[in-house]
């Protein structure tokens, strides 16, 4: 079906309901703007529609307290009173709880509870402290070793010292007294003549700041120093103070602590081979045999005798060459 437009062009159909002027009548009337320049009084709608200029300006007056109360009073006898609905919401509360009253006095009670707990400890005089006992120098706990542990593969040379090894180190525990503390320990550590071992001392600064050397000698055999130095102290050796159970061994004081030192072994040879000692100072009046050290294997003892054997032939054999080849001595003119 085809549908004929056309005929709609002959509708004429206006924008405007008002009559004779149609749509172009209307949009050919211009706005009318009235500007007030003085008090007006302007009224929209009717016969009397229109701004007209007013005679007298408006009257501004501020109302007195008395009038202020007036409102108020006539404006609360006309507000809403809501206090009744909360009574009425009250009375059907206690209607529907079946404690009721009881309910209401437990509350109150648990209350009254809490606040008379919170004056209490408000009140309470404040906790104290526990008195600390009396401190003394014995106090100050240090690790506690065995006699067997201080003494493994070494000995113990009362009343100064005990001492242990390993393969590459030696451990030194000298005797101080039982109220030593970590601040009062000295050591020194001082590089012996060139091939010779170093000299160690182990003391206790006293309470007129005067040393006591508890033991002061040369090692049996020489130890790895930092090149350079001529002397360590206890800044530069590892050490500890420790208790010792039991109370030690025969032999010495009946309380004492010890200063264990670590010192690192210097193996003959560039380390080819193992340097097990048989004291730990070179005037210890004990020595051990060490070849029953537990830490080597048996025939590691024999291969390490052989070992020192061969080394100690070379070098004097080096010594002998050295000293045949010396030059003899230039005869002196006469």
């Amino acid at each position: 079906m085809v549908v004929d437009y056309s005929r709609f062009d002959a509708i004429d159909v206006s924008d405007s309901d008002s009559d004779g002027g149609g749509g172009n009548a209307l949009r050919s009337r211009q706005p009318v703007v009235t500007r007030l320049s003085a008090p007006s009084r302007v009224t929209f709608g009717g016969p009397g529609s229109g701004a007209s200029p007013s005679s007298s300006p408006p009257e501004i007056r501020i109302a007195s307290d008395s009038e202020h109360n007036q409102a108020g009073t006539s404006h609360a006898s006309a507000s809403t009173d809501y206090a009744r609905f909360e009574r009425m919401a009250r009375e059907m509360a206690d209607e529907d709880d079946e404690g009721g009253e009881d309910s209401d006095d437990e509350t109150d009670e648990r209350l009254d509870e809490e606040r008379r707990r919170q004056n209490d400890a408000k009140t309470a005089s404040p906790p104290t402290l526990p008195q600390a006992a009396p401190t003394s120098a014995r106090a100050f706990t240090a690790p506690q070793h065995s006699v067997e542990n201080l003494t493994r593969d070494g000995a113990c040379v009362a009343p100064t010292h005990y001492w242990s090894q390993a393969r590459d180190d030696v451990v030194i525990s000298i005797a101080v007294p039982g109220t030593t503390r970590a601040k009062d320990v000295l050591l020194h550590v001082a590089r012996g003549e060139p091939g010779q071992p170093p000299s160690l001392g182990v003391g206790t600064r006293r309470a007129d700041h005067e040393t006591t050397w508890h033991k002061r000698g040369a090692l049996a055999r020489r130890v790895v120093l930092d090149e350079g130095s001529t002397a360590l102290s206890a800044e530069d050796l590892d050490w500890s103070l420790a208790d010792v159970a039991d109370g030690g061994a025969e032999g010495f004081p009946p309380e004492h602590r010890v200063v264990r030192v670590w010192l690192r072994k210097e193996h003959p040879g560039g380390g080819i081979a193992v340097s097990w000692w048989s004291s730990a100072f070179a005037d210890d009046s004990i020595e051990i045999d060490t070849t029953k050290i537990s830490a080597r294997q048996p025939q590691r003892a024999e291969q390490a005798r052989a070992t020192m054997e061969v080394w100690r032939a070379a070098e004097a054999e080096f010594a002998q060459r050295v000293e045949s080849s010396a030059l003899p001595e230039a005869a002196s003119n006469k």
